[in-house]
């Protein structure tokens, strides 16, 4: 741990927020990366437990470790967190990493190798473990090169991932781009597309490297959404992606992310009871805002898509049942 600091290739950001049961994990896949010009930027989110003690306890244990500790003293969401980790950073690429994950050892080795002059923005792969131990791998459903401006489009068509943390950014992206604060879903999402209007080129490849752990008390599992929480997210698209890329052939593709964003509020608050009257009312919500132009421009835009939302619209209870097996089939979980 240095006082100042050195000039380094990446800047791993982490927001933690009362993640001491699983922060040392995540801090010490960092320090096994076999590419080691790094620095890990920690923010901790005003935590209530132990989470800045297990931190200065792993810092003075590697004091060779280029490792800052960023403490916020009000609790300020995920967004937050994440934008004073790029406000400090210095690297020339950033990535992140969630305190409940940890990267594969290759992490930023593999993304080293993909990364070129010309290429602003990789992608890779990731291994899921589900909550019974098992693990699966999953990327990106687009594999491949783009520019900047395609890659908008496949994001809107979810062809891209929409996580911040499967990704590394070149940094200087970040000069005009924060993360939407306030945000309860989708900030990533958004934000990713509108880091992707501002790139030259983006890369997406499979290779996992980076270990997405699923936990039933995590954002994404552990409560019950409404279409209210999309609302920072959505605003925030609106004023930061230029016009050009909300019309033409880009139109149909923000239509169906629009659609895909009320099916994905639908899922979880599926996941998370569908025998509840709160997670009754917000499929219903969503079920409501899925209007039938969408679909139809959803299924011209990405038919997969449209599909689904044809079922959610049309035959709602034999989407709730589809997705409870997916759930089930997939991450181990009982929708």
């Amino acid at each position: 741990m240095s006082d100042a600091p050195r000039p380094v290739r990446f800047s791993v950001v982490m927001p933690a927020f009362n993640s001491v049961a699983t922060i040392g994990r995540a801090i010490r896949s960092v320090l096994a990366q076999t590419e080691m010009d790094w620095e890990l930027l920690i923010v901790d989110d005003s935590s209530t437990d132990r989470t800045v003690d297990a931190v200065r306890e792993l810092m003075i244990a590697s004091p060779e470790a280029q490792i800052r500790l960023i403490v916020q003293t009000e609790n300020r969401g995920v967004a937050a967190a994440r934008n004073a980790g790029l406000a400090h950073a210095t690297g020339d690429y950033v990535t992140f990493l969630d305190s409940d994950d940890e990267y594969l050892h290759d992490h930023l080795a593999i993304f080293a190798v993909e990364l070129t002059p010309e290429i602003d923005i990789v992608i890779g792969g990731r291994e899921i473990v589900r909550t019974d131990g098992s693990v699966d791998h999953a990327a990106s459903r687009g594999i491949g090169v783009w520019s900047g401006r395609e890659a908008v489009r496949q994001a809107m068509l979810d062809r891209l991932t929409p996580f911040p943390w499967d990704k590394v950014f070149r940094r200087s992206l970040f000069d005009t781009v924060r993360f939407p604060e306030g945000a309860a879903r989708f900030e990533d999402m958004v934000t990713n597309i509108v880091l992707y209007s501002h790139a030259r080129m983006v890369k997406a490849v499979a290779t996992p490297t980076y270990r997405y752990f699923i936990s039933g008390q995590s954002l994404t599992w552990g409560r019950v959404p409404t279409l209210a929480d999309t609302t920072v997210a959505l605003d925030y698209l609106a004023t930061h992606l230029r016009h050009e890329f909300t019309v033409g052939m880009y139109a149909n593709p923000l239509r169906s992310m629009r659609t895909l964003i009320s099916l994905l509020v639908a899922q979880t608050a599926i996941s998370r009871g569908h025998t509840s009257a709160e997670a009754r009312n917000s499929v219903r919500q969503c079920r409501r805002a899925v209007r039938v132009p969408d679909v139809w421009a959803t299924l011209r835009a990405e038919p997969r898509l449209g599909i689904a939302a044809l079922l959610f619209k049309t035959a709602p209870s034999v989407y709730t049942a589809a997705y409870r097996r997916h759930v089930k089939r997939a991450f181990g979980m009982t929708a």
